[in-house]
């Protein structure tokens, strides 16, 4: 894409900078991969902290929409995967290289998590921290559809992983759509992923005020993040690419960050299974998380917050984080060893084990990076 992209300049609007072009590493993305992994961290420790420790504090409460961050990352992910494999297109090895490069990138630390957790088995027992769902589910990426049935906990410590079936199953689906439809039909695809998904989500309801978990966590009623994500990587792929996109992507945020945050105020609830936030309000989220998305590729300001080296930082290592802090929070919080070790519930007592929590995330991110996914992650370059 060679059209230019707007930015702010003295606090006006200028399209001045080229915009990406196709296969161009973004850092802006890397950023706010960091933010979304931030809003997980602060929503899972806020909760820890919360319910182990009865604290209760407005920072709290509202560390609470940090579930949020992991619709960030659906979006980011339909967003990048659509425009690699839209660019892809008519190249040779299409979909080897593509999933050879997903799979380097995915499977070597999902199995590994996986495999420790089923060794420590024994362990988790003993602190009650396993799942009433057989492990074996996991292997082929059906996380999220057990969850759906069986109910929260059924994979105790390895809950988090049905985030990861939803983004798996896209993976599956998504390149052959792509490869044989055209632009226009894969944005009439994706728009219509977007317009279905709610209406599923509303049609589990099971009240007048709740939803299911399967409508939080059952891939249909979740591939409208996806889906926004993938229209809008079609959408800048268009003729004259991000020209003029800041000032309409800057009225949705604001729009869509109000309708949020009324939601929040009248309905005096963040729970992602509430009947209004679980389904109009996951629609709204795309939509001011795609047009963050787009102004942080296309306006200085927040471009330049989002290549802070500590946002990228997170970024690089969200994957790691995200697979490995619930396994930690919950031998650090949430069991009775745990709390007998601590010895208290004190204001103290809650900052030692929030130290000892993060301190332990980092190590085990760190190392399993070092260790393990930066060997696979040599071998890409063969599937360019």
């Amino acid at each position: 894409m060679n059209a230019l992209s707007p930015t702010a300049i003295g606090g006006t609007l200028e399209d001045t900078q080229t915009g990406p072009r196709p296969h161009q590493h973004m850092p802006a993305l890397d950023g706010l991969r960091g933010v979304a992994i931030l809003l997980v961290l602060i929503d899972h420790l806020s909760a820890s902290v919360r319910d182990e420790f009865y604290v209760s504090h407005k920072i709290l409460y509202w560390a609470e929409l940090g579930w949020s961050g992991v619709d960030l990352f659906f979006v980011l992910s339909g967003f990048l995967i659509t425009g690699i494999l839209y660019d892809a297109k008519g190249t040779p090895c299409y979909f080897k290289n593509f999933y050879a490069r997903r799979s380097l990138r995915i499977f070597p630390l999902y199995y590994a998590a996986l495999a420790l957790v089923m060794l420590m088995t024994p362990l988790l027992e003993h602190l009650k921290l396993t799942g009433t769902a057989n492990p074996g589910w996991m292997l082929i990426y059906a996380t999220n559809f057990i969850i759906s049935i069986d109910g929260e906990r059924a994979f105790g410590v390895l809950d988090h992983f049905w985030s990861l079936a939803v983004e798996e199953h896209f993976y599956l689906i998504w390149p052959a759509i792509v490869f044989f439809l055209d632009r226009k039909k894969l944005m009439m695809v994706a728009a219509g992923a977007c317009l279905l998904a709610p209406l599923l989500r509303l049609a589990t309801a099971d009240g007048d005020s709740s939803l299911p978990i399967a409508a939080y966590m059952a891939t249909p009623m979740r591939m409208d993040s996806l889906a926004a994500g993938a229209l809008i990587a079609l959408l800048v792929r268009r003729p004259k690419g991000m020209e003029g996109i800041v000032r309409p992507a800057m009225i949705v945020a604001g729009t869509a960050l109000t309708l949020i945050l009324s939601i929040v105020l009248l309905r005096k609830t963040k729970d992602p299974q509430d009947i209004i936030m679980g389904t109009i309000g996951f629609s709204i989220l795309w939509m001011f998380y795609g047009s963050v998305l787009l102004l942080a590729l296309n306006w200085s300001p927040l471009r330049t917050i989002m290549q802070a080296r500590f946002l990228r930082w997170f970024g690089k290592y969200s994957y790691g984080m995200y697979v490995w802090h619930p396994i930690i929070f919950m031998l650090v919080f949430h069991n009775d060893l745990a709390t007998q070790l601590r010895g208290g519930d004190t204001p103290l007592h809650a900052l030692i084990s929030t130290v000892i929590a993060l301190a332990a995330m980092f190590a085990v991110t760190l190392a399993s990076w070092h260790l393990r996914e930066k060997q696979f992650l040599k071998f890409k370059s063969r599937f360019a």
